[in-house]
């Protein structure tokens, strides 16, 4: 995951520091790895209002103390929130509202584009994340809004597959 032997930077999707909270061994791994490289780890507005809200309206006692959980793993494996301009907020919004009309994500997927466009607003160059939507979005179009909202590329990449590779090792 090295990129031209800089450290890697890359962001953190919700349901990675769920996977996180409930001790999940690939997750942990793939962290316990990043950190040992130095990687920058971060976590997007967007999720932290994910994790916020699951606390203060928590489908379930379970749900809401996983999310307190989450939170404490920025602390374990130094993990960083970062925040973005008014004006980047927007752009987030208008990016991920661009790829639902485009059909590149579900309508109902509002919260995935934002992600993506944070990540690349920070910048950062990978997301790590389960989200089944994201993984399978298609890449040409991803690609295209990226250049059309002049955002640099950010990569998804799958927790569960990058602890298969780090297996190999």
């Amino acid at each position: 995951m090295v990129v031209s032997g800089l450290k890697p930077q890359l962001a953190l999707d919700t349901n990675v520091l769920f996977d996180l909270a409930d001790g999940k061994d690939f997750a942990t791994t793939v962290l316990e790895v990043l950190a040992e490289e130095r990687a920058t780890v971060k976590v997007c507005p967007t999720v932290i209002l994910e994790i916020e809200y699951e606390i203060s309206h928590p489908a379930s006692l379970q749900k809401g103390r996983r999310a307190e959980q989450a939170f404490k793993c920025f602390r374990t494996y130094g993990i960083t929130p970062f925040t973005l301009a008014p004006v980047q907020h927007a752009l987030a919004q208008r990016f991920s509202t661009s790829l639902q009309d485009a059909g590149v994500l579900p309508h109902g997927e509002f919260h995935d584009g934002c992600v993506l466009a944070e990540a690349a607003l920070c910048p950062l160059e990978f997301l790590l994340t389960s989200d089944r939507h994201l993984l399978s979005i298609n890449s040409e179009g991803l690609q295209s809004h990226f250049k059309r909202f002049h955002l640099p590329k950010v990569q998804i990449v799958s927790p569960r597959h990058l602890y298969v590779l780090l297996k190999r090792m």
